[in-house]
């Protein structure tokens, strides 16, 4: 889905428009083939540039193709999918900003509500704006997976599948985050140089404070994956405690067990034994087997087996 939006300095407001004008803003999310021949076509892509771009593994990165600039970022998901990343590529000359998703985007919805001082025209401002919601969105959901990892820790006792399946996510998400925000740091380090993008009085300033939102978020992630790495841990100890707990159980029991199985078993052989056709015999023997799990149980209660 294609969507063109202008906004020039005259202007107060963000417009959606019908036609592609110079200074405007293509958003194009769920890319059609229309739409992946329009991108072709106006900046000459050769078919890997145009793999690259719809590609969800991709690493981010910042290159020059002909005289265009691309731009490829991972955006959180806020559904915090398998791998919690969503595509969003940038890709600008002297007379075109297009960003294209690979699926739909609701950071561009974000932007958009926010579009005050921003204009379309002002490309390497709407750059920074775009990078910025980006930091954001992935200290929030970083901050999301922390609260509902400290509900794990406080309720360490209840171990079940759904539990630790949840942990996995977790770290699993967050890993491909440290993985995305990585590159990411390199692209500001690159932009920094004014070799990809023109840079203007206070940019430098603006870039430095982005620069550290992705490198909090990056630090935050790693501290995360540790005390996902701790929870492991200490449900592994769990684990095996209650392992441990059972085996013992089903050993005392099975114990227990065995004198009646061993007296009861003498007496269904096929030969003549003592009191054997005694009703008092029986009585007997049934005592002796009642006494002994007694003693038994007392036994292993007494030594914690039980």
């Amino acid at each position: 889905m294609k969507t063109i939006y202008l906004k020039t300095i005259g202007q107060r407001k963000l417009s959606k428009i019908d036609k592609e004008a110079k200074g405007c803003w293509i958003d194009i999310q769920n890319p059609s083939n229309d739409d992946i021949l329009l991108i072709s076509h106006k900046f000459n892509l050769e078919t890997d540039a145009i793999e690259d771009i719809l590609d969800r593994n991709e690493i981010p990165k910042i290159e020059k193709l002909n005289k265009a600039l691309l731009i490829i970022l991972k955006v959180p998901s806020n559904e915090l999918k398998k791998e919690g990343l969503d595509n969003l590529s940038i890709l600008i000359d002297d007379e075109n900003f297009i960003s294209i998703s690979s699926a739909t985007n609701p950071l561009i919805n974000n932007v958009l509500g926010k579009f005050k001082d921003l204009h379309t025209t002002q490309r390497s401002k709407l750059v920074f704006f775009l990078l910025q919601e980006i930091a954001n969105e992935y200290l929030q959901s970083i901050e999301t997976i922390r609260r509902k990892i400290e509900t794990l820790k406080k309720n360490i006792e209840t171990i079940s599948d759904y539990r630790i399946m949840q942990l996995v996510k977790y770290e699993e998400t967050l890993n491909n985050f440290n993985l995305a925000l990585q590159p990411t740091k390199y692209i500001l380090n690159k932009i920094k140089t004014g070799k990809y993008i023109s840079l203007y009085k206070n940019d430098e300033e603006i870039l430095q404070d982005m620069y550290e939102d992705f490198n909090q978020a990056a630090e935050v992630c790693l501290l995360n994956l540790k005390s996902i790495v701790t929870l492991r841990d200490s449900y592994k100890i769990l684990m095996d405690l209650n392992l441990n707990k059972t085996i013992k159980l089903l050993t005392s029991v099975t114990v227990i067990l065995t004198i009646p199985t061993i007296i009861t078993s003498m007496f269904g052989m096929n030969v003549d034994l003592p009191v054997a056709s005694s009703i008092e015999g029986f009585y007997a023997i049934l005592a002796i087997i009642s006494v002994s799990l007694v003693a038994l149980v007392m036994l292993f209660i007494w030594k914690k087996w039980l």
